[in-house]
């Protein structure tokens, strides 16, 4: 067996370094050191199989690839965890130049989130994974720790979510707190919340998406971690949802489309195809609060045109 650190792109983890792929060994130990003793520039290339692990495989280290074979390279979760997979930059600084491509994470409903980005990582990859049965979101970014400095340029593409049920939301894709960020070309179905939720997230573009069956399609909103105060102050822009361009997705049966609520400017929502069932609540719901929480944040220089809404008159089965 080679040294993790002999590693160069392209090595197959199973013939190399003994990892099983038959779902009888929990992995997540072996995992967590080859992706920690790798090489920069790495890639730790998995076969099509299952592989089980009982607790986060933890990416906190830049210039790394961690790649499947498609649909048939499968992470299976076998207890619960907040993670399947996180990718996190630590107090020594940024990580950048993370891939992750090509493998399915299958939660089994045990997982909080199927992939978390969240914090301290710029100039990375998230593209082709497949992630079902979570209970929180599918794959979510979270730079409020940082208050959304740290988490940026980051691109999520071609991916694929499914079964996210949870009543703590149970959406697809979070945004939150970060800047820089593309969503594009992803599937997004049967989600309890949103398909897709951008909270605090700034200039950034969600284009050629499809989404069916959620609770929402897409929603934008201030984000209010830790504490939201009742109106922005000097330090509270990086809360704001600011400098949107979210275009040509397309939704359908979802039970609302769009939802653009508080502390959003600079949203641009065009040329997106809806389709609603009979019963659906609407295409949009623009909303601002007239006291409580949220009653000092407004909503700015909001465009919605050229979306072609389609309401049909039969429920899908």
């Amino acid at each position: 067996m080679k040294s993790a650190s002999q590693l160069v792109p392209g090595i197959d983890v199973v013939a190399e370094y003994g990892v099983d792929p038959t779902g009888r060994t929990d992995e997540t130990e072996r995992i967590n050191r080859l992706i920690r003793e790798a090489a920069p520039g790495s890639a730790l290339s998995f076969p099509e199989g299952t592989f089980r692990v009982s607790g986060e495989i933890v990416v906190a280290r830049g210039d790394i690839t961690v790649a499947g074979s498609g649909p048939g390279t499968v992470f299976v979760a076998d207890a619960a965890a907040e993670t399947g997979i996180r990718i996190r930059g630590s107090d020594a600084g940024e990580i950048e130049r993370v891939v992750l491509s090509q493998l399915t994470i299958e939660g089994q409903g045990l997982l909080e989130f199927g992939i978390l980005l969240d914090g301290r990582t710029s100039d990375s990859w998230i593209t082709g994974t497949n992630v079902r049965n979570c209970w929180h979101a599918g794959i979510r970014l979270w730079g409020g720790a940082d208050q959304g400095r740290t988490v940026h340029d980051i691109r999520l593409v071609n991916n694929r979510i499914g079964v996210i049920r949870g009543s703590v939301p149970g959406q697809g894709i979070e945004l939150m707190a970060c800047r820089g960020i593309t969503v594009t070309g992803s599937t997004i179905q049967t989600c309890t919340a949103a398909a897709i939720a951008v909270y605090g997230c700034q200039d950034s573009e969600v284009s050629r998406n499809y989404a069916s069956v959620c609770g929402l399609g897409i929603s934008v909103q201030v984000d209010g971690s830790g504490g939201l105060p009742s109106q922005p102050g000097a330090g509270d822009d990086w809360r704001f949802s600011r400098n949107l361009d979210i275009r040509d997705n397309e939704l359908q049966h979802c039970g609302r489309s769009f939802d653009v609520r508080e502390g959003t400017d600079g949203v641009s929502v065009t040329g997106n195809r809806v389709t609603l069932d009979i019963n659906a609540a609407s295409a949009l719901k623009l909303y601002k609060a007239e006291s409580g929480a949220f009653e000092g944040w407004p909503i700015k220089n909001f465009v919605f045109e050229s979306n072609t809404i389609t309401v049909e008159h039969v429920a899908p089965h």
